[in-house]
């Protein structure tokens, strides 16, 4: 089979892996709504995924590198996904968990544009997508600090409470697609984060077989505090924009 064709398979693989993960939360934030109350519930990990989605889908775009549609179309929709989130919280989070979430915000859209303005007036088009992929690369490494911190948890604790497992499968198997995606096209600022994202994706496995039995001496949390256990699984949960 031709690699242009396996590569598109596995991007639009990748696109659908990579969607249910971005859908993940939204019965958390349905809870909100009903609710009327963030909780103790932490925004953070949507503004670092919206930063991440929003330069990926910078990347993609035809003025950066070519023939990336799979790239633009799910950070595009994770774009979209990760600000209805933002603006949910924003309307019932108490004012001063506003104002911090609205700074940051508006912090990562300067950063975006300031990116995308530099980019478009001090390189040539060729030398664009090195500039965007290293900023990008860079970024999403950060971002790993998330379930770097959620395994240090599990091993201290001795329980997978705080690492569901079917995100963990979830996004073990996503990296696994776009790494194979990004060495078919050769194109080693997908491979590099993603390639990353597999380690860690097994290592969380490899966690979770080790330690599931630890979930079974705690008892099931009471209604009353779903949304807040919810929140604390997410905000420990929550990794880089999946896609890139």
């Amino acid at each position: 089979m031709d690699d242009d064709i396996i590569r598109f398979i596995l991007g639009v693989i990748g696109n659908i892996t990579s969607m249910v993960m971005f859908l993940s939360p939204m019965a958390t934030f349905w809870r909100i709504c009903k609710r009327k109350s963030t909780g103790s519930f932490s925004a953070i990990p949507y503004v670092c995924t919206l930063l991440n989605c929003l330069l990926w889908l910078f990347y993609g775009l035809p003025m950066i590198t070519s023939h990336n549609v799979l790239v633009v179309s799910i950070n595009g929709a994770g774009s979209a996904l990760e600000s209805i989130y933002l603006i949910i919280y924003l309307v019932f989070a108490p004012k001063k968990k506003k104002a911090v979430i609205f700074l940051l915000v508006s912090g990562i859209l300067a950063f975006c544009v300031t990116i995308v303005a530099v980019t478009i007036a001090e390189f040539p088009r060729h030398d664009r997508a090195i500039f965007v992929g290293s900023v990008c690369v860079v970024i999403g490494t950060l971002m790993y600090a998330s379930p770097l911190l959620v395994m240090r948890l599990v091993i201290t604790t001795r329980s997978v409470e705080y690492m569901p497992f079917l995100l963990s499968i979830c996004s073990f198997f996503n990296a696994i697609l776009w790494t194979s995606y990004g060495a078919l096209k050769k194109d080693k600022f997908i491979i590099i984060p993603n390639g990353l994202g597999c380690l860690l994706g097994a290592a969380q496995l490899g966690l979770y077989a080790n330690y599931h039995n630890g979930m079974a001496s705690q008892g099931r949390p009471s209604e009353s505090n779903d949304l807040d256990v919810t929140a604390q699984n997410n905000d420990k949960t929550k990794q880089r924009s999946p896609g890139c």
